[in-house]
């Protein structure tokens, strides 16, 4: 039976309907629930429907009035407002594991939209680079707010995360997991958030700073290992930095790549820059050797940096032997303890001459120390011997004595000695009451 009525008034609730006084029967809706008010508007016009099985009038159509649906299942159904708010067919459980998630919506989604939201629970924390599916579409990436492959404790095991499919990106950004670690964009303005790597890089230690840095060739080896509580290094110059702790890897001049040369060979009785290097993506360390000429700064400057690896500091600097093996050597730091060198020996006097020392020191030092000795020709000679850091008399070390016998000689260590051209220190030496028998300095150490 189909009847049409004006209503009176508006329904408030549940409604019964009773036409020409026989018994009142409860009105529902199209969902077959009770009104709830609203269904039903003052002057609307009412369509209701008698239905024996639920004994009850069902509601099709009211003007003015809201419309009661059934709860949707399909992609084309109408759907409640209460499915809206629980955020029915946007919001589910999810399944897969670490790093794969997955989630089965209801209506089934068969394709992905662009700017298309959609949330779950996750099952379990990621770990790393992340992808999702849902109702098994294929897999996509999932990055970060800043467009970047997740890291690793951006989603936590239980939490609610928000993705959004981008068409241009062909990938899910995470928008929100709650508990979960945000990823950003680099700062740029003064109001914006920071990552963490930033915040590290403007707080953290000069490039190349290391803590119980070692390393020690006893014999002459294609290969050593050097090692060091805590390393900085950086992308650039005053660019983005990385603390790379609990360090120990080999360095191998026989191959190329990440743990050997950057390219080619090693140099045959010269100098190789050693660089501890990073990979922030897969958060990778390892070292890269390079000819001297190369690179000698504080970071890899050579065209052959391994993929994927943008960070770098210079750790060590160090000699090679005719057959480009790695010299004898002890690092401690930044110094780095060699055999016995000479810088220069004579037996004439001589006022800041300039040395070249190319050949026992690399092109990143900074500082030398080693030993100074001289001699006279009899006894009562006044000698001294002295390098400089410049012409002159600029950061002089210098050692001497008056010799209590012929040839005897007068030794004296000397220590941090800058250097203020590159390679080159300035010799002087001095004599009085007889001839020079020897006046020399050696290097024994030097520091990058």
């Amino acid at each position: 039976m189909v009847l049409n009525f004006k209503a009176k008034t508006a329904n408030s609730g549940a409604s019964t309907f009773s036409p020409n006084g026989l018994t009142a029967k409860a009105v529902v809706g199209l969902g077959q629930a009770a009104l709830q008010g609203g269904e039903i508007v003052a002057n609307g016009m009412c369509n209701v429907i008698y239905s024996a099985t639920l004994d009850k009038w069902v509601l099709y159509e009211s003007s003015g009035g809201a419309q009661q649906v059934a709860a949707a299942t399909k992609s084309l159904h109408s759907v409640q407002a209460a499915q809206i708010q629980a955020g029915t067919g946007l919001y589910v459980a999810g399944t897969g594991g670490a790093n794969v998630y997955a989630a089965a919506y209801t209506p089934v989604i068969t394709a992905l939209t662009d700017g298309m939201q959609l949330r779950f629970k996750a099952l379990t924390a990621n770990t790393g680079a992340s992808t999702f599916s849902p109702n098994g579409l294929t897999a996509k990436a999932i990055v970060g707010l800043a467009q970047a492959p997740l890291q690793g404790g951006e989603i936590v095991a239980a939490g609610t995360c928000t993705v959004v499919y981008s068409l241009a990106l062909d990938q899910w950004v995470l928008t929100s997991c709650s508990g979960g670690d945000l990823q950003v964009s680099p700062a740029t303005q003064s109001q914006h958030a920071v990552q963490l790597g930033q915040a590290q890089s403007m707080f953290s230690s000069i490039v190349g700073s290391m803590r119980n840095a070692k390393m020690n060739i006893a014999t002459a080896a294609a290969s050593g290992t050097f090692t060091a509580d805590e390393i900085i290094v950086e992308s650039a110059l005053g660019g983005q930095a990385y603390r790379l702790a609990n360090f120990s890897k080999v360095i191998n001049l026989a191959t190329t790549g990440a743990g050997g040369m950057d390219t080619g060979v090693a140099p045959a009785s010269g100098f190789v820059s050693i660089y501890a290097i990073y990979n922030p993506a897969t958060q990778t360390a390892a070292l890269l050797a390079c000819n001297q000429t190369t690179s000698s700064g504080n970071v890899y400057t050579g065209a052959n940096m391994p993929s994927g690896y943008t960070a770098s500091a210079l750790v060590s600097a160090w000699g090679t032997t005719a057959g480009s093996l790695l010299s004898i050597g002890s690092q401690v730091d930044r110094q780095i303890n060699v055999a016995l060198a000479t810088i220069l020996s004579t037996t004439t006097a001589q006022t800041s001459t300039a040395v070249n020392i190319s050949s026992i020191v690399p092109i990143a030092t900074r500082e030398i120390s080693g030993i100074f000795q001289s001699s006279g020709n009899a006894t009562g000679t006044t000698h001294t011997v002295g390098l400089a850091a410049a012409t002159g008399v600029v950061g002089t070390r210098s050692s001497g004595g008056t010799s209590y016998a012929a040839g005897a000689s007068v030794q004296t260590a000397y220590g941090g000695l800058s250097l203020g051209t590159v390679q080159t220190v300035y010799f002087t030496s001095t004599v009085a009451g007889g001839t020079l028998s020897q006046a020399a300095a050696y290097l024994s150490a030097y520091t990058i």
